[in-house]
């Protein structure tokens, strides 16, 4: 019963974001009473935290554990890797970028303080990112420190793909032109990032 709820309520969230969803359509969704929504999670507020929050944290923890591992020191198989997993982060964020979007303008411009910050497994990810960032290059004093090179990364990935009909109207570009020139962007940054001034 409560997968059940927390389906149907993942599921009216992302299409309907945190205002216009309510509790009772979830609930006949779920094919539950809608009182066992609030015996179980207290208010809309928690249900939505817990249906947006505990499936991304669980899939970001998935995504960490079977694609983190230390890189390689030998150049080309570590951008090889760096590139699988900017690829991977591509497609985790284009999959999920409807509760991404219900995130960001909830806590833009509604009553609750839920944000992609509350995403435990993001700070994991860019923690990783930001070693991956620290073992790119040779360069033991890079331009960017690693832990902003990580942010400025998923940034420059995560707007891309969640703002991507806003930032490329029809036409504009192939949603695999898009990606993959967004890998190049970011691993160039990486290479560059590795290298002195001057």
């Amino acid at each position: 019963m409560i997968d059940r709820i927390l389906r149907a309520a993942s599921d009216e969230f992302e299409r309907h974001g945190y205002a216009a969803a309510t509790t009772a359509a979830i609930a006949r969704k779920a094919g539950v009473a809608e009182a066992l929504i609030f015996n179980n999670f207290g208010s809309k507020s928690k249900l939505f935290h817990a249906s947006i929050f505990k499936p991304l944290n669980d899939h970001l923890a998935e995504f960490y554990s079977t694609h983190m591992t230390d890189a390689p020191q030998d150049r080309e198989i570590r951008e090889q890797g760096t590139r699988e997993y900017i690829e991977e982060l591509e497609r985790f964020i284009d999959k999920h970028s409807r509760k991404f979007l219900s995130l960001f303008f909830e806590q833009t411009y509604g009553h609750t303080d839920h944000g992609l910050d509350e995403i435990e497994g993001i700070q994991e990810y860019l923690s990783f990112a930001a070693s991956i960032s620290r073992n790119h290059g040779t360069n033991k004093a890079p331009r960017i420190p690693a832990h902003i090179m990580a942010r400025l990364s998923f940034g420059a990935i995560f707007s891309c793909v969640i703002f991507r009909e806003w930032l490329f109207p029809a036409g504009v570009a192939s949603k695999q032109e898009i990606f993959s020139s967004l890998t190049d962007f970011v691993i160039d940054g990486l290479n560059a990032n590795s290298k002195p001034r001057g």
